[in-house]
């Protein structure tokens, strides 16, 4: 189902529970009935409310350009003001209200707690799973809004059982009860003034996103990554620096980004990226394919040592593997992302020279056997 059938479905089964609820609220005289019958009530209206603003979030429009996906935060906002007014109202008609109930009806009464009891808390596990799926915050609202009932219908059927057994326990589950509903009144308030506010995503989700960026090879650092929420949707908007001066090269690497972002985060609704070329000196890294720690190429080395501006900073042990040995070294030089790689001889396989070329590495062919002046080469090189 679509995210607003779920509010639909909501909005029906809390009027049908009302009316049951007022009905027999009425014939039993029970003013702790009649008063959940009214929280029902005003349920409906939230949930009326979290419908609304979910459809009308979807829809696009000319003057907000970015959507109305805050629509479902002010939704939400709304529903968590109907949970305050769900804690006073049962403050005041069931921890201080008289029950005079007709005994004939107490069956009814434990039939409607037993029954709204089944209802609430079957839906509202239901409309969790849909509000992660959907990653909506108006669903995920009235699912803890509905949950909430549910407790008001525990409270109703613990009225009607004491009342059978003489034993009034009411009070107690109430004050219980009327503590949860402020609380998730003021979860809810919060969350949504966060979004509305464009607060950052959690951390966890910020990482996520980096971990995404920087796995492209091309990628050399990430200088500025913000992520908000807006709805269900989120808006990101980076920096980064990638190993690249062709703007055709660089173009691509920032839609493998974005499409990589999407992938894992489908409710991204727009990825800002901004890129510059890397040209600072002092983050050059040089791969030395070596054997015996000479100098060797891609099908011999045994040893992968590597330089940041110069300076050995760790040793890779070259996989050995006889019949794409050349390929898989040119993937890990990519994957650590160097800038050069310093080789006897240019690899044979063209899957890794066409490696090599799309991660932007440069393949530096030497007759020297020595590590130390192989490196002077490029360094002389980068001097003129």
């Amino acid at each position: 189902m679509k995210k607003y059938h779920w509010s639909l479905v909501s909005i029906f089964l809390m009027l049908t529970l009302a009316f049951i609820k007022l009905g027999v609220g009425f014939l039993s005289k029970s003013v702790a009935l009649k008063a959940e019958g009214i929280h029902s009530l005003s349920d409906s209206l939230a949930s009326f409310i979290g419908f609304i603003s979910i459809y009308i979030s979807e829809k696009k429009h000319e003057r907000f350009p970015y959507g109305l996906y805050k629509l479902e935060n002010i939704g939400a906002m709304f529903i968590s003001f109907f949970l305050f007014f769900a804690a006073y109202d049962m403050a005041t008609d069931v921890l201080f209200g008289h029950y005079k109930i007709d005994r004939q009806y107490i069956s009814w009464g434990l039939a409607v707690g037993i029954l709204s009891m089944v209802i609430t808390f079957g839906f509202s596990f239901l409309e969790r799973i849909a509000a992660k799926k959907h990653n909506s915050p108006a669903l995920m609202a009235d699912s803890e809004h509905m949950l909430v009932d549910g407790f008001g219908a525990f409270v109703i059927t613990l009225n009607f059982l004491s009342l059978e057994f003489n034993i009034n326990l009411d009070k107690f589950f109430a004050s219980i009860i009327i503590l949860l509903i402020i609380y998730t009144g003021f979860h809810i308030l919060k969350e949504q003034i966060f979004v509305i506010l464009d607060a950052s995503v959690d951390s966890k989700m910020i990482e996520n996103i980096k971990e995404i960026i920087l796995q492209d090879p091309r990628v050399k650092s990430v200088k500025r990554l913000l992520v908000r929420k807006s709805g269900d949707k989120i808006f990101i908007d980076a920096a980064i620096s990638i190993k690249s001066h062709n703007f055709n090269q660089s173009h691509a690497v920032v839609d493998a980004i974005e499409e990589a972002i999407t992938k894992v985060f489908p409710q991204t609704e727009m990825v800002f990226i901004h890129y510059e070329p890397d040209d600072s000196p002092e983050n050059t890294r040089i791969a030395v394919l070596t054997n015996k720690n000479l100098v060797s190429d891609f099908q011999n080395a045994d040893m992968i040592h590597v330089y940041d501006n110069f300076v050995l900073t760790s040793v890779l042990k070259a996989k050995e593997d006889i019949e794409k040995k050349e390929d898989i070294t040119a993937n890990d030089i990519a994957q650590i992302k160097s800038d050069f790689v310093i080789s006897s001889n240019h690899p044979r396989s063209n899957r890794a020279k066409w490696t090599l070329h799309k991660y932007g590495v440069f393949i530096w062919e030497t007759d020297n056997k020595d590590v130390q002046k192989a490196l002077d080469e490029i360094k002389s090189f980068s001097k003129d």
